[in-house]
């Protein structure tokens, strides 16, 4: 009896394991998406809420914060709404989110002179892509209820329109939203990214420091 009962509970256990590990397998972008996105909110917007309420004290005594640090929804909002999106819509959409939001957290680092503004252009440019994937994701899941069928069915005045209608919409717009999703946007949005990186670093000399850094270089140029 004892063998019996151990050899079910591990059979339970290994069950149990095995449909853990098959559902990490399958939503493992969209998890992995949450550490770039995290941050994105802890490194950039962290930095840029202590700067902004930063004030300098006279005769170089340090600083003073002055307004309290904190995370508006902009910053966590456009995360949850991804998270959301990739755990809904399949590949090759996650994978391409993933990517995203790596790009967002790696060019603003690399270019602190255009951290603020592309800290929140990159991330609201995922937050459009992730409501996209949600809109294709209802479109798949849509279909016109019975009355509704029969409703415009009665308008074509022939019985089953209502259905074949609905069934076009759905089949003719899917390709292109699609094509959309796997190639235009992220086609786009890595333009962009590709356009500051290479302007900045072509155009500037030592693209990576910041505006306070510069400013201290030019005061103390010359000096040994």
């Amino acid at each position: 009896m004892f063998w019996i009962t151990l050899k079910d509970t591990l059979i339970y256990w290994l069950n149990g394991i095995l449909a853990l590990t098959y559902w990490l397998a399958a939503h493992w972008a969209a998890l992995a998406s949450l550490l770039p996105a995290g941050a994105c909110v802890w490194l950039l917007d962290g930095h840029l809420t202590r700067v902004a309420g930063e004030r300098s004290r006279r005769y170089g005594r340090g600083v003073v914060q002055l307004a309290r640090t904190g995370f508006s929804p902009a910053s966590w909002l456009p995360a949850l709404l991804w998270l959301l999106a990739a755990w809904l819509v399949p590949a090759p959409v996650p994978y391409i989110g993933l990517a995203m939001w790596l790009a967002a957290l790696i060019l603003p680092l690399a270019l602190p002179l255009e951290k603020r503004f592309l800290t929140h252009r990159l991330r609201w440019f995922i937050a459009a892509y992730a409501g996209l994937g949600l809109g294709f994701w209802l479109l798949a899941r849509y279909s016109l209820s019975m009355t509704q069928a029969a409703a415009w069915s009665q308008l074509f005045q022939a019985a089953g329109s209502g259905e074949a209608l609905g069934w076009s919409v759905r089949s003719t717009a899917a390709p292109y939203l699609a094509l959309i999703l796997w190639v235009v946007y992220p086609l786009t949005y890595f333009g962009v990214v590709a356009q500051h990186a290479l302007q900045n670093r072509g155009l500037l000399v030592s693209p990576w420091l910041s505006a306070q850094q510069r400013l201290a270089d030019v005061r103390a140029r010359g000096e040994a």
